[in-house]
């Protein structure tokens, strides 16, 4: 096998286990409600960075991201006595570009979440799982969210079953912290609906396409 050859794809393995452990730390600020840390993963100088929450909406620019990830989750109350989220992640698919620039990932999450329920202001436990859709990029030299995508699947208290009708609303944002443009996909889980496969697990890829993009 040729050095250069070997060279390329010991980078490549190398870059997976950095991306595996962005999203690993992502995981961790989030949980302990470190928002402002949370908000650093993702870059900085690269035009087109944006954060979606379906069904939400989308969030576009380093300034965007900063409400989302700072703003919008200090006003759900995340990381305040009481509150408890944890998103872990499964089944990871990462693909690194051929040129080694960016990268793109998926994840299934299982996850828990301990909040207020708009109805009665009482904290009660939820479940909360989904996937997530990456498109990563390097940064001087250093892995960052470049597109981060949460694809939600059902929320539903702990004490009821998913096949359940959902009865938890989703309290409006204050303008100040309303997203840029409406979800480019919304999808929640009933005993009528179609399993859809997204998002799509990634390729191999050579350089990156936006319109393929998280």
């Amino acid at each position: 096998m040729a050095k250069k050859s070997l060279e390329k794809r010991i980078q490549r393995l190398e870059d997976i286990q950095e991306i595996k452990n962005l999203m690993a730390r992502y995981a961790y600020l989030h949980t302990a409600g470190l928002h402002e840390a949370t908000a650093e993963l993702f870059a900085q100088k690269t035009p087109g960075v944006r954060m979606e929450l379906s069904p939400l909406g989308v969030w576009e620019g380093t300034e965007g991201v900063k409400r989302v990830m700072v703003g919008v989750h200090k006003s759900m109350g995340v990381g305040s006595p009481g509150f408890l989220f944890i998103h872990t992640q499964t089944t990871s698919v990462i693909e690194v570009a051929g040129d080694g620039q960016t990268a793109k990932g998926v994840w299934m999450s299982p996850g828990i979440e301990t909040r207020k329920n708009p109805a009665t202001g009482q904290f009660i436990g939820f479940w909360l799982w989904g996937h997530y859709g990456v498109d990563f990029v390097k940064e001087d030299g250093e892995w960052k969210f470049w597109h981060f995508h949460v694809y939600p699947l059902f929320l539903t208290p702990y004490d009821k079953s998913w096949t359940e009708p959902r009865t938890l609303s989703i309290t409006p944002l204050p303008d100040e912290l309303r997203p840029d443009r409406p979800p480019t996909y919304s999808w929640w889980y009933s005993t009528t609906a179609e399993i859809e496969y997204v998002p799509a697990p990634p390729e191999p890829y050579e350089t990156f396409d936006e319109k393929k993009g998280y």
